[in-house]
């Protein structure tokens, strides 16, 4: 009953990724609402992800659009991402609980569709001895988003001992261990939609930008969990509905400066620094988890409170030209790879891959006009 428990767990937290793209300058508005509005014109970006090996594959979709309001100072936008993934590798937390058993069968799938919207103000701040220099802007902002998602996961556990016999006072004939022993067949579906409140705030310079974020996340989850235990050639079925609210903060911070390395200004680099913290905040509704239960403890990561994203990127531009690196952790996911861009005051692309086990591209696309 505990993997049982377990699996629901897992699956019932379905608080998204804060940002699953490796260069994550491309999807202003999913980085921080206080962008929206930042170019001072309208801006126009789009962003693509694969990543894929053997037994994965997944995608992600990024599209938004934002415009400042002429001579107000504010800055409104509107962005959708879509995000799938298809695996049919086993959690290693499975592997721990179940060391006696492997997987024969497995499918898993799962998606998600969020839409966004985000709304901001800028304040400049001026010098005292020249009123006519801004020194930095501060943009204070508000953002709302809604995703639905779905998972549907279908395993069949085997006993490793399958192909002996096993004979009893019920089986003087002999019967195979893989109906004696208890093979599961484990199915499970979750349909989710996730509310989330955004605070940002955005401190730019010439030289030096800040971007913090507090998200606020409401998570309503329909759970069905399907069990079939095999054992001396009967089955025994069980199943689980729940339905359940749940909550979370996540707070990040982004710190990005532009160095340049000649006078003209036309060579420069760009480092980008960022971190991530999660809560949930009403794991007590599984009280029928054992405190040092592996489930409670590998939700996502090792902790409930824990660093749930970091980024770090370094960027050269030379005349038009991008070339550098960029690394991306969220939850439990990792996107990362070289990359290569070109850069006018109109249009911006990135492209970053790398190969591997797993093979990882992402296109990326910005328009200001």
């Amino acid at each position: 009953m505990r993997l049982f428990y377990g699996l629901a767990l897992v699956f019932l937290l379905n608080i998204q990724a804060q940002i699953p793209f490796a260069y994550v300058m491309q999807t202003p508005l999913t980085l921080n609402t206080s962008l929206a509005g930042s170019k001072n014109k309208c801006r126009f970006a789009t962003s693509y992800n694969n990543t894929t090996s053997k037994a994965y594959n997944e995608n992600n979709i990024y599209a938004s659009f934002d415009k400042s309001i002429k001579g107000t100072g504010l800055g409104y936008g509107v962005f959708y991402r879509f995000g799938s993934v298809a695996a049919d590798s086993i959690p290693q937390l499975w592997k721990n609980s179940l060391p006696n058993y492997f997987t024969s069968k497995l499918l898993n799938l799962n998606f998600v569709h969020e839409l966004g919207l985000a709304f901001s103000a800028k304040y400049n701040i001026k010098g005292k001895n020249d009123p006519t220099k801004v020194i930095y802007t501060l943009s204070p902002s508000l953002g709302f988003t809604y995703s639905i998602g779905s998972s549907l996961r279908h395993e069949h556990f085997v006993p490793k001992n399958y192909l002996q016999v096993h004979f009893d006072y019920l089986h003087p004939e002999g019967i195979n261990m893989l109906d004696s022993n208890a093979a599961q067949i484990v199915s499970q579906e979750s349909k989710s939609s996730l509310y989330k409140t955004r605070f940002g705030l955005g401190i730019n310079s010439n030289k030096l930008l800040v971007l913090f974020n507090i998200t606020y996340g409401i998570d309503i989850v329909n759970n069905i969990l399907n069990q079939q235990i095999h054992s001396f050639g009967r089955k025994e079925n069980t199943e689980l509905h729940i339905k359940n609210r749940f909550y979370a903060l996540s707070e990040d911070i982004h710190f990005a400066c532009s160095v340049n390395i000649n006078k003209a200004g036309t060579v420069a680099f760009t480092p980008m620094f960022g971190l991530g913290f999660n809560q949930y905040l009403n794991i007590d509704n599984f009280s029928k988890l054992e405190k040092d239960s592996v489930y409670s403890q590998n939700i996502y990561g090792k902790k409930l409170n824990d660093i749930s994203y970091k980024h770090i990127s370094g960027t050269f531009r030379m005349y038009k030209f991008l070339i550098g690196a960029t690394y991306t952790s969220s939850f439990n996911k990792i996107y990362y790879g070289a990359l290569l861009g070109l850069q006018t005051n109109k249009h911006k692309i990135v492209y970053c891959t790398r190969f591997g086990e797993r093979l990882f591209n992402e296109l990326s696309y910005a328009l200001v006009f």
